[in-house]
């Protein structure tokens, strides 16, 4: 993951691929725990497309980022992960408590988020945000023997173009009007979401207003994120983190 050694001004002949959910943004967007379900806004014939080729599987990326470069190889910390997995194994909450503790961990913290979410866009050459996007983000616990549990939210994004940067995020639980994209955090992805945004937010984001303070995730958080999720993959239901909704892929290049 590059820094970046000029300006967003002598940048602005890209402008196009970076500001906004653009088709080429909507078509590679994935979040965390399953991929885009159902585009609701005209002119994504491109996502659906690319959702319904099970030969080119959609690359994991963020609202704020599209991924943040940073590779785990902590075997110690994976196993740490995987281990912490097994114990909640079985623990179950119904989805509409989950919807309310992401909202409340999020809702609490969001000037700290849009102050991450600025430094990796102004640090990195290689961040691209996802710009002014609505995104439905349906919390799902599925049912063997009864109908899934699901509850609606919504994430908000605004993005100033000519400033290029995030000025607001919020989360709300309440049915989306006019969605971008419709995502849904299931199972132990939902269960962990608001526990994975805060120990997120406590180790890599300062919230003091320095910027200058933000850090990337290290190896051994990456490992036991990774450890933590890998039982989704033994079973054929992959469920990523909470936070490639936000960053994207953080155990990528």
């Amino acid at each position: 993951m590059s820094t970046k050694t000029h300006p967003h001004a002598e940048t602005n002949t890209e402008t196009d691929h970076t500001v906004g959910p653009g088709p080429s943004r909507r078509r590679v967007l994935k979040a965390a725990g399953v991929t885009l379900t159902a585009p609701t806004m005209a002119g994504l014939s491109t996502t659906t497309a690319a959702a319904d080729n099970a030969d080119e599987p959609d690359e994991p990326k963020g609202i704020l980022a599209d991924g943040i470069g940073v590779e785990g190889g902590d075997n110690t910390a994976f196993l740490n992960g995987l281990f912490a997995s097994t114990i909640q194994f079985g623990r179950s909450e119904e989805a509409e408590k989950l919807a309310e503790d992401i909202r409340n961990e999020f809702e609490a913290n969001t000037d700290a988020w849009i102050s991450y979410g600025n430094w990796l866009i102004d640090e990195f050459d290689d961040v691209q945000p996802a710009g002014t996007v609505t995104v439905q983000v349906d919390i799902l616990q599925t049912k063997r023997l009864d109908d899934d549990d699901r509850v609606e939210t919504v994430l908000e994004a605004e993005f100033d173009e000519n400033q290029h940067e995030y000025t607001d995020l919020s989360w709300t639980v309440d049915e989306p009007d006019d969605p971008d994209y419709t995502i849904a955090i299931r199972n132990s992805a939902a269960l962990n979401a608001s526990d994975d945004l805060l120990e997120y937010r406590r180790s890599y984001i300062d919230e003091s207003g320095d910027a200058d303070n933000h850090e990337l995730p290290d190896e051994e958080y990456v490992s036991t994120l990774a450890g933590k999720y890998a039982p989704g993959l033994i079973f054929g239901e992959e469920e990523h983190s909470v936070l490639e909704l936000l960053v994207g892929d953080i155990t990528g290049e």
